[in-house]
């Protein structure tokens, strides 16, 4: 029975990190160019990318311009709590903030335009299920599955 547990804890694991890079995968590399979508009704599991400023669970332009609003007072950018580093301290942060350097500027705008030309091995940052910013770098070429606090619950 421990070991059933065992594995379907670690299937688990690797079904969310598959799905979560899938995720990622879609919105760097859309199927079309149309800009016609609407904004997205998925409350289950936002696309927490920074670069996502204006929290439509897609990066294109009019995130670009999101932050251009946000620069230019328009628009009131929202924050958060997460961790910079695990085990760290409480930061607060906004998707609009695409570099994670903890303002909003010209930066994130060029990191964003960035992103939407998809430009290759450039850091992507991310809110992870810890509630930590973390990075990968775009495209994604190879995947580790790891999780600490699930393989302590379930090895331990």
């Amino acid at each position: 029975m421990i070991m059933n547990n065992k594995m379907i804890g670690a299937i688990a694991v690797v079904v969310i990190v598959l799905v979560a890079g899938v995720a990622v995968y879609l919105t760097m590399n859309p199927t079309s160019k149309e800009t016609s979508y609407g904004l997205s009704d998925n409350i289950d599991g936002r696309l927490t990318i920074f670069g996502n400023a204006n929290e439509d669970d897609y990066i294109d332009d009019r995130d670009v311009e999101t932050v251009k609003a946000i620069i230019a007072g328009e628009i009131e950018p929202t924050y958060f709590d997460c961790y910079k580093t695990y085990g760290g301290s409480v930061v607060q942060r906004c998707l609009a903030d695409a570099n994670c350097d903890g303002k909003i500027d010209e930066a994130d705008v060029e990191w964003i335009q960035n992103m939407v030309d998809r430009k290759t091995n450039m850091q992507v940052y991310y809110y992870d299920v810890d509630g930590v910013c973390a990075s990968c770098t775009y495209p994604l070429t190879t995947l580790a599955v790891g999780y600490n606090l699930i393989s302590r619950v379930l090895f331990n």
